[in-house]
C-alpha cells in the first residue's frame, strides 16, 4: 500500500517542521527533509534498478519472479516516502 508510505513521509515532514519551529531554525527543514527525501529517492532508484536488471535473470524456481516484484514494490514504497519530504524542502527554498 503506497498510501501508508505517503502518510509516513508526511509525518516525518511534520515532525521536522515542528522541531524547526520550536528551535526557530528553519534550515533544518531544508537539510533534514531534503536529506531524507534524497536518501529515499536514491534507495528507490537502487531497488528499481536491482529489480529490473538483476530480476531479469532466468531461474528454475519461481522465487526469483517474486523477488523481482518485491524489489519493484519496495522501490515504489521508497519513492512515495520521498515525495512529501522533497516537497517540504522545496517549499523552504521557495519561501526563503
Amino acid at each position: 500500500m503506497v498510501k501508508k508510505e505517503v502518510i509516513h513521509g508526511i509525518l516525518i515532514a511534520i515532525i521536522i517542521v515542528i522541531v524547526a519551529y520550536f528551535l526557530n531554525e528553519w534550515k533544518y527543514v531544508y537539510y533534514v527533509c531534503g536529506g531524507s527525501g534524497l536518501i529515499h529517492l536514491f534507495l528507490s532508484l537502487a531497488y528499481y534498478l536491482d529489480g529490473v536488471i538483476l530480476g531479469d535473470r532466468k531461474s528454475i524456481t519461481n522465487k526469483e519472479k517474486k523477488m523481482n516484484i518485491d524489489r519493484i514494490h519496495e522501490a515504489r514504497r521508497f519513492f512515495s516516502m520521498s515525495i512529501p519530504n522533497l516537497i517540504a524542502a522545496f517549499i523552504y527554498i521557495l519561501v526563503k
